[in-house]
């Protein structure tokens, strides 16, 4: 076996922020020292390491109307290239506070800059002097607005054009965070830029990052991953839901009614809610099975969240062509940055207007990529509106999850283009280094069974130990108070009685072998009466947690003994209790009526 030391996601945060943090810095320092050198290089300073003033947005003030010294200009070049404000340029995701209150200081202190006709250093020079400090998200300003105020201080200061353009150029340049790292001077292959040989030759190409990061489809191994927004790939989804509903324990949605809802629900209106569903189908939803459940176990289905926004503002003409919406969801996955998703959708020539376009541009939650390609839901969609089969059977059935069998060389090979964590990546390429040691030593197997821990990692181990710690805290509470209204002093009991207060509560007043009511004031008073027993025994299980504890009366637990629930059931000693519980059956129905944990169920 392998161990492998987990990977977070915290750690990748803070991993990424760091290195966020890093290439900042280095490109701050590389914008200042590229400015000073422009400047020595044009006789403006004699050397790089100029006096530093301390007015400098007086200085910024006064360049406006006025020509600065060599010094004070340099100084005003090195502030503005250190923080020459926000593009903002990509959607903003509603769901990012951070996003959100910068965007929205954004556009207040632009709206301001725009109504009192001011440049961003007057507005600046006013909050200093009134005790403001700029270090935060107030003095957040766009890059047009930074740009603006340094045009018109060059425009004072007798420099020619081309290095007034040099200097623009050199504070204002701005990488997109799709580009990545590197340049076309400097290739990477962790960039947009990277070295390609062709025919010998070495050449420059460019790739589009989030394109390279797209997996390829589990069916056809060659194909791209549809667009997971993509209507098609909402479609898919939504088929697969209904074709996996039961309804009145037998019955199936119909190909008629699979149209029905596609054309009077999801075509007009993105969308079919489980209530409308029901209600369609003519049934309660409690005589439909087989939804998909959330983390709150509520049933769901599938919805077309971004076709549905698309209907408000698209033209007819274009939401009736579903090949036209996916083409256009396609283009705002490969990208986040308004500017590029603009220029692509101009480039589809749909004849949308700038209004639309601008709005098409600015979606968020447009991302990711499903599992499978286009051309494997051309197969599989025709067939799951004609049956009732799910896209698993369907695969199956029609001999679409062969594996790909690797035929040269004696060994397994790591497939190095595959997209996986880290973590993932290193699993695999343990398991088949293994494997193949396995098949050096042992020959060729019919069939290998690789089988991973399905530990949770550890924030979510603390997030669990944490709400179970609340949960006991919570049923001590209770059995304090429960005491209390007795007229008892808690102070007066044991643990081992409160503990028998707290499954008491959890077994709402019941034996759980029996389902006899238990006498409270003979637990309290009587400790033999009624004991703690381990459900499945101690010496099997090893476990002595709340989880595997209930409360039984005396001669259910000797009843029991060292027998699991199922083996005493099936015992025949269940007959001689009197109580409602008499068979598994019952005993089952009675733990599944109990407000517990699905663990301890």
């Amino acid at each position: 076996f392998r161990l492998f030391d987990e990977g977070t996601a915290d750690n990748n945060l803070k991993r990424r922020q760091n290195r966020s943090s890093r290439r900042l810095k280095s490109r701050r320092k590389n914008r200042i020292n590229a400015i000073k050198y422009l400047l020595l290089n044009n006789n403006i300073i004699s050397n790089v390491n100029f006096d530093i003033l301390d007015n400098v947005y007086e200085l910024r003030v006064k360049g406006l109307t006025q020509k600065l010294t060599n010094l004070e200009l340099a100084n005003v070049l090195v502030n503005l290239a250190k923080r020459r404000g926000s593009s903002l340029d990509v959607a903003v995701d509603e769901d990012d506070n951070e996003s959100v209150v910068a965007a929205s200081a954004l556009t207040k202190n632009t709206a301001e800059l725009k109504k009192n006709n001011l440049y961003i250093c007057q507005a600046q020079l006013a909050k200093i002097k009134s005790g403001v400090k700029l270090r935060n998200h107030d003095n957040i300003y766009k890059s047009d607005d930074y740009e603006k105020e340094l045009r018109q201080i060059l425009s004072n200061q007798d420099l020619s054009n081309e290095l007034n353009d040099k200097i623009v150029e050199i504070i204002m340049r701005r990488r997109n965070f799709s580009e990545g790292p590197g340049s076309y001077e400097f290739p990477t292959k962790y960039g947009s830029y990277r070295v390609d040989y062709v025919d010998g030759i070495k050449t420059i190409k460019h790739v589009n990052l989030i394109e390279e990061m797209r997996g390829k489809c589990s069916i056809f191994k060659n194909e791209p991953r549809i667009a997971k927004c993509s209507f098609e790939a909402c479609l898919f989804n939504l088929l697969n839901d209904l074709n996996n509903l039961t309804i009145n324990g037998n019955g199936k949605i119909t190909k008629e009614q699979k149209l029905q809802i596609i054309n009077d629900y999801v075509i007009p209106k993105g969308k079919i809610i489980i209530p409308q569903l029901v209600k369609y189908l003519g049934v309660e939803e409690k005589d439909v099975t087989g939804f998909r459940k959330n983390k709150s176990e509520k049933n769901i289905i599938t919805t077309f969240d971004t076709y549905s926004k698309m209907i408000i503002f698209l033209p007819k003409d274009i939401l009736n062509v579903t090949a036209y919406v996916d083409s256009i969801i396609e283009l705002l996955t490969k990208t986040a940055v308004v500017e590029e998703r603009i220029e692509e959708i101009k480039k589809l020539n749909l004849g949308l207007n700038d209004d639309v376009i601008n709005q098409l541009a600015n979606m968020t939650k447009v991302n990711g990529y499903h599992s499978l390609s286009k051309k494997a839901m051309d197969i599989i969609i025709p067939e799951m509106i004609e049956t009732d089969k799910n896209q698993m059977q369907i695969i199956h059935d029609n001999n679409l999850d062969k594996n790909d069998c690797q035929e040269k060389g004696p060994k397994i090979k790591f497939d190095s283009s595959a997209i996986l964590s880290p973590v993932t990546k290193r699993v695999h390429m343990q398991a088949i280094q293994v494997v193949n040691e396995l098949r050096k030593e042992y020959g060729e197997f019919d069939s290998i069974v690789i089988e991973t821990t399905r530990a949770k990692n550890s924030s979510d181990e603390k997030k669990d130990i944490q709400e179970d710690q609340k949960r006991l805290e919570e049923q001590k509470r209770k059995s304090d108070e429960l005491l209390i209204d007795l007229d008892k002093n808690p102070d007066n009991y044991n643990t081992l009685t409160k503990l028998k207060l707290r499954l008491y509560k959890e077994q709402e007043g019941k034996t759980i072998y029996a389902g006899l009511p238990i006498d409270l004031d003979l637990l309290l008073n009587d400790p033999t009466a009624y004991q703690i027993e381990h459900i499945i025994p101690y010496a099997v299980s090893f476990d002595n947690s709340m989880n595997n504890k209930s409360l039984a009366s005396a001669k259910e637990n000797q009843d029991k003994g060292k027998r699991t629930p199922w083996q005493y059931f099936s015992s025949g000693m269940v007959s001689e209790c009197e109580g409602p519980i008499n068979d598994w059956e019952s005993f089952e129905a009675f733990v599944n009526s109990l407000k517990i944990s699905k663990n301890k169920k």
